[in-house]
């Protein structure tokens, strides 16, 4: 899963929670925006389920689960110490992983190939600010629409898309990406970044998007038999998985 945004109002730690306590598993990888450090310095909203998110992290490492942690533009500040550990917690750049049944896959938020990140990143942090903002408004929109007997919608996630797809972020994000993990030699590519999950082929290449833990709620895992099934309705899948 990537783009947990622990620290924000944004982050979804409830479900978070269940899907770390409902999974048996080896590996957890976090690509990426784990812990906002943007918004740390005056968002104040980190709360209790944020820590139990990290306890229940440490506790699965301590157990012999595996976890890695790549690095994301709103937790940067681990770059310049990257790569670390502690005890079995990996904070890395990149990472590749060997699959079952797809090879060498690529995990990587995806930032780097993000214009707007690479060349206006005060832009970048104004719009995490609106972002921040717009999950408040968010919130109160969707009472308004439940009186009128309405189904939820998300006005921050809809806003969010579409000030991306303007800009042009969309049309080049998933290609560069792919472009990048096959000029390193791997057979498969998974990214964060853009809050957008995907699974789909490109050029040839199986390319994957987490999507997000604040809004979408989707992620990836890797059956025993080697299948990458991208879950996008967590409660769903429990429901097929009993």
């Amino acid at each position: 899963m990537s783009d947990l945004h622990l620290g924000t109002k944004a982050c979804n730690a409830d479900l978070i929670l269940d899907i770390l306590k409902f999974f048996k598993t080896d590996t957890i990888i976090l690509n990426g925006d784990t812990i906002d450090f943007w918004q740390m310095g005056f968002s104040r909203s980190w709360t209790k389920k944020h820590n139990d998110v990290l306890r229940l992290l440490f506790k699965k490492a301590r157990n012999g689960t595996k976890i890695i942690s790549t690095i994301g533009n709103h937790d940067e500040v681990l770059r310049e110490y990257e790569p670390f550990n502690l005890d079995n917690i990996y904070v890395v750049n990149q990472y590749s992983y060997d699959s079952i049944s797809h090879g060498k896959i690529l995990f990587i938020h995806g930032d780097a190939f993000d214009f707007i990140i690479k060349s206006n990143l005060w832009l970048a942090k104004l719009g995490a600010v609106a972002y921040e903002f717009l999950i408040s408004v968010n919130h109160y929109y969707n009472i308004f629409r439940k009186l009128l007997g309405k189904d939820y919608w998300s006005l921050s996630k809809y806003l969010k898309t579409e000030t991306k797809k303007r800009i042009g972020i969309l049309n080049t994000f998933d290609t560069a990406v792919v472009e990048y993990a096959k000029r390193h030699n791997f057979d498969c590519v998974s990214a964060g970044h853009i809050h957008i999950p995907e699974k789909k082929y490109i050029d040839g290449m199986l390319y994957m998007n987490t999507g997000d833990m604040c809004e979408t709620g989707s992620f990836i895992i890797e059956q025993l038999d080697g299948e990458l099934i991208l879950v996008t309705d967590f409660v769903e899948y429990k429901k097929l998985a009993f």
